[in-house]
């Protein structure tokens, strides 16, 4: 009997910079490439870095029945997960190629979940917390605008666009800049803080998977009606689901105005017959009181649809940058290997979340900053308690306060318990006892 040979296709790595940040809270990804492996490396070593107590990542039940047909394996990591297939050794145009043993009968979409089990995830991750739409992250190696940059599967963050609302933490392009909001804002003049580079972070543009049947939540006032235009990416128009056809499911609250609404896109009219609709892309242009007010290009998969993301991997793409398997015209599957020789490694990677924090006694007394702690907290009137004067990150690392030459550490967060209030900022919450000479009960 032969030997049976595996060999990696692709691999796909989530970076979370909440347990790969520094103490000064500079991002992973602002280290060199080396240096990021070393310090991935280090934290793996000492079991540091471990995204599976985090998320469950699967392929789909149809995917995992064609891996099963193809002899490829699913094996998740520390790190997210790797694909491996039986291969033989082959010469395709002078060179040693590996050729997978039952080669794509075409160019399939491999589909993958991700589910959050660790609820604190999403308290120290920065994503979304709201939003009109009940949508999932999108992640994918299809690059058809040739927008992306690898290794990361996340679209490019967009310029600031007026009406919308942004949560504290959303990214988006204002003046030119990368900058992150400091608070809940639809201006964008104020409340937000340029970032020193853009890392291609998961954000709110990959945030549109769905399913074909979706929920609405109406934030603007006063929308009477409320109409869903799809269309195909050539601009043809498919369908569209009006707030007044007949079986469509909307709240209203007292006053007659759109709170909710079900949008269901599973099937619709082509003239007499009735149609299923493909998954795939769609621009979805949303109107209120018959006036557009956005357009978001939409991703329908049913299977992938219903967790905190979906992954979509498809071996051979036009951009080669981000596919791993080829034909070279008489031999079919043959893996693609970076110029060093590796496999494609693909990364989707996450920020850590910033939030405001506040000092609380635990004797409930009034606290009061001293000396080099006055450079970093503010004292609200008739409050009680202290707050940074800027947002801090969250992290597994503790962080320390720095200006300049001065660096000094408070407490950190215990949990990533966060807290929003009415002021649209979100709030890490930390009791102690007085700290002498930075934090002490006033007298």
């Amino acid at each position: 009997m032969g030997t049976v040979i595996y060999k990696k296709l692709v691999e796909v790595r989530i970076l979370q910079d909440f347990y790969l940040g520094a103490h000064d809270e500079t991002s992973f990804f602002d280290l060199s490439g080396a240096d990021r492996l070393i310090r991935l490396n280090n934290l793996l070593a000492r079991s540091e870095y471990d995204i599976r107590k985090d998320l469950r990542i699967a392929p789909t039940e149809g995917t995992g029945t064609y891996f099963n047909n193809h002899r490829i394996r699913f094996i998740t990591t520390a790190t997210g997960f790797f694909l491996a297939a039986e291969v033989r050794a082959v010469e395709s145009g002078g060179a040693d190629r590996y050729q997978m043993i039952i080669p794509p009968e075409a160019n399939p979409g491999w589909k993958f979940t991700i589910q959050v089990i660790n609820p604190q995830f999403i308290n120290f991750t920065n994503v979304i917390q709201a939003g009109e739409v009940s949508s999932a992250y999108f992640l994918s190696n299809l690059n058809p605008d040739s927008t992306k940059v690898y290794p990361s599967l996340s679209m490019p963050v967009v310029p600031f666009t007026m009406g919308e609302t942004y949560e504290m933490g959303d990214l988006s392009i204002i003046g030119g800049d990368l900058r992150q909001a400091l608070k809940q804002t639809a201006s964008a003049a104020s409340g937000w803080i340029v970032l020193p580079a853009d890392h291609r972070w998961v954000n709110s543009s990959d945030r549109h998977l769905l399913s074909t049947r979706f929920r609405y939540a109406f934030i603007n006032p006063s929308v009477n009606t409320a109409a869903f235009a799809l269309s195909d990416t050539d601009g043809n128009p498919v369908t569209t689901v009006s707030s007044g056809d007949a079986g469509v499911t909307t709240i209203r609250n007292e006053d007659g105005d759109l709170v909710e609404m079900m949008v269901d896109f599973t099937t619709y009219q082509n003239g007499a017959d009735e149609v299923t609709l493909s998954e795939g892309s769609y621009s979805l242009e949303v109107s209120e009181n018959g006036a557009p007010v956005r357009t978001l290009n939409v991703h329908f998969h049913n299977d992938i649809a219903m967790g905190f993301a979906g992954i979509l991997l498809q071996p051979k793409t036009a951009d080669p940058d981000f596919g791993f398997l080829e034909d070279d015209g008489t031999t079919k599957g043959l893996l693609i290997r970076r110029p060093d020789g590796s496999h494609p490694v693909f990364e989707i990677r996450l920020k850590n979340r910033i939030t405001y924090w506040r000092y609380y006694s635990v004797t409930s007394n009034e606290l009061e900053a001293k000396n080099k702690a006055t450079l970093f907290l503010d004292a609200p009137a008739a409050s009680g308690f202290l707050v940074t004067k800027d947002p801090k990150s969250l992290q597994q690392e503790p962080v320390y306060f720095v200006d300049g030459g001065d660096k000094i550490y408070l407490p950190n967060p215990i949990n990533a318990q966060i807290r929003p209030e009415p002021d649209g900022k979100l709030y890490s919450d930390i009791f102690l006892s007085e700290i002498k000479g930075l934090i002490e009960n006033k007298i």
